[in-house]
C-alpha cells in the first residue's frame, strides 16, 4: 500500500477532471481500490507487500540489507515480468489507456510500454536510490556538505569508494533487466536502471527538489510535484477518544509502517521509552499485528490497530509532537509537509535513505535497529522534544513542500504526456 497511497489522490484528481482511470495489481488490493470509486483490473501475481513472507518465505532470512534489496528485485520485480506481460496485453485491449502511469519498480509495465510504442510516466515515491551520486549519496550515507570541513576530503574518497561499490552491487540487476529486454525484443543498455530508460518520457517525483538534495545531474523529464498523501479511506470515522487526549502534553505518534510492523522488539523498546517519559505515546501497530499482542502498557500510551496520520495532523490540539517512524517516504513525507519533526528507525528498503534525508535537513534523527536500547530511545526522543531547532527545520522542509500541489501537478503532467506523446521536459535554466 505504501506505493498505491500515492497513486490514488492522482487518480481522483484525473478522475474529478473527467478523464477514465483505472488501477492494475494484485488482487489482493481490489475491495480497497473499488472502496475509492475507482475501476480495477488484477494483475499477477498476486502477493501482498503487507504479507511477502507468505509468498516469499526466504526472505524472512535476509538480514544483509543488500541480499534482502536484491532479492527483492530479482525474484519480486523482475521475475514477473514474463507473466505480466501477457496480462498487459489484454488488459490494454480492453481499456486502451492514451497514457500509462507505472511505478518505480513495475519493470513488467515499463517494458511493455516500450514494446507497444505507447507513453508512460513513472510516479515515484521514493528518491532516486538507482541512481546514486556524490549529489545524492547511496542510501543512509550523509551528504559531503553535512560532514565537518575537516573530514571532508577523506569523506568524498570514501563516498567516490561506497558510489563504485554500489555501481558494482547493482551489476546481477542490470543483467537481469537486460535479459528480459532482449526477451522482448527490447535492445539492451549500459544502464537500464536509470532515469532515462525508466522514464525517458516522464518521472513524476513525489517530494521537493529540496528533499532530493537540489540535484542537478538528472534528467529533464523529471519533475518535483510535492507529496501526494493518501492515508484513510473515505468510510473512516474519527473515534470518539481522540478528544481525551491529555492537553498541554506532547503527542509522540509511531508507526513502523505496513510491512516491517512485525518486528515486536523495535515496538516493546518504544513503548517501555515513552512510558518513562511526560508524554502522551500514541502507538499504531497497522495490519497483521494486532495491539492486544502488547501487554503491561504503560497509562500514558495507547496502541490502536489504525489511526491515520493525517487526522491527527488536521487538528492543533491531536497534532504530534513527534513522529516515530521506521522512515517509510509517506510516513516521512506526510509528517514533513505539516512541519513534524521525525525520529527514524531504518529497518530495510529505502528507509536508511528517507532517514538520512531527515537528519541531513536538521528535521530528524536516526537510530540504528541492531544498537537500539529503551535508554537510547528515551534520549533520543527527549531531545528532539526539548531541543526547537528539529521543528523549525522541519518547517523549512514544510515550506519546500507545500509550495506545491501533488496530486494537481502529476495529474498536469501526465494529462501533458497524453497529449503529446513526447518527452515531458523542465524548460532550460534562464
Amino acid at each position: 500500500m505504501g506505493h498505491v497511497h500515492p497513486v490514488l489522490p492522482v487518480m481522483h484528481n484525473l478522475q474529478a477532471r473527467g478523464h477514465i482511470v483505472a488501477l492494475a495489481t494484485s488482487q489482493l488490493y481490489q475491495e480497497r481500490i473499488e472502496r475509492e470509486g475507482l475501476s480495477f483490473y488484477p494483475l499477477g501475481p498476486h502477493y501482498s507487500e503487507e504479507r511477502l513472507e507468505e509468498f516469499f518465505p526466504l526472505i524472512r532470512y535476509l538480514r544483509i540489507h543488500y541480499l534482502r534489496v536484491s532479492y527483492d528485485f530479482l525474484r519480486i520485480f523482475m521475475a514477473s515480468i514474463p507473466a505480466r506481460i501477457p496480462e498487459l496485453r489484454q488488459i490494454t485491449q480492453v481499456f486502451r489507456p492514451s497514457v500509462v502511469v507505472a511505478g518505480p519498480l513495475t519493470f513488467a509495465a515499463q517494458l511493455f510500454c516500450e514494446q507497444q510504442a505507447l507513453p508512460w510516466a513513472v510516479l515515484s515515491p521514493m528518491t532516486h536510490f538507482m541512481s546514486p551520486s556524490l549529489h545524492a549519496p547511496p542510501a543512509g550515507f550523509p551528504r559531503v556538505e553535512t560532514v565537518p570541513a575537516a573530514l571532508r576530503l577523506p569523506y568524498r574518497l570514501g563516498l567516490t569508494g561506497a558510489l563504485c561499490t554500489a555501481t558494482a552491487l547493482m551489476a546481477p540487476w542490470r543483467c537481469a533487466l537486460n535479459r528480459y529486454r532482449r526477451q522482448l525484443g527490447l535492445p539492451p543498455h549500459a544502464d537500464p536502471l536509470s532515469p532515462q530508460v525508466v522514464a525517458p518520457y516522464l518521472l513524476i517525483h513525489t517530494c521537493s527538489r529540496e528533499y532530493d538534495y537540489n540535484r542537478s545531474d538528472l534528467p529533464p523529464q523529471v519533475h518535483y510535484v510535492g507529496p501526494s498523501v493518501w492515508d484513510r479511506p473515505s468510510d473512516w470515522q474519527v473515534p470518539s477518544w481522540l478528544a481525551n487526549i491529555p492537553p498541554n502534553t506532547p503527542l509522540v505518534y509511531v508507526t513502523l509502517g505496513t510491512v516491517f510492523n512485525t518486528r515486536l522488539s523495535v515496538f516493546r523498546k518504544i513503548i517501555r521509552a515513552l512510558g518513562q517519559l511526560d508524554v502522551f505515546g500514541l502507538v499504531v501497530t497497522g495490519p497483521g499485528c494486532p495491539p492486544d499482542i502488547f501487554s503491561a502498557v504503560p497509562s500514558n500510551v495507547r496502541i490502536e490497530a489504525y489511526i491515520p496520520q493525517t487526522a491527527l495532523q488536521a487538528e492543533p490540539r491531536t497534532r504530534p509532537a513527534l513522529i516515530v517512524s521506521h522512515g517509510g517516504v509517506n510516513t516521512v513525507l506526510t509528517a514533513l509537509s505539516d512541519g513534524i519533526p521525525l525520529l527514524c528507525i531504518p529497518l530495510g528498503a529505502d528507509q536508511p535513505d528517507n532517514a538520512q534525508r531527515c537528519v541531513d535537513a536538521g528535521a530528524g534523527l536516526r537510530l540504528d535497529r541492531r544498537l537500539l536500547t529503551t535508554a537510547r530511545l528515551k534520549r533520543a526522543i527527549h531531545t528532539m522534544l526539548t531541543q526547537d531547532s528539529f521543528s523549525r527545520r522541519a518547517e523549512r522542509m514544510q515550506h519546500t513542500l507545500r509550495q506545491h500541489n501533488g496530486p494537481e501537478e502529476a495529474a498536469t503532467l501526465i494529462l501533458r504526456l497524453a497529449e503529446t506523446r513526447a518527452p515531458v521536459c523542465q524548460p532550460p535554466p534562464s
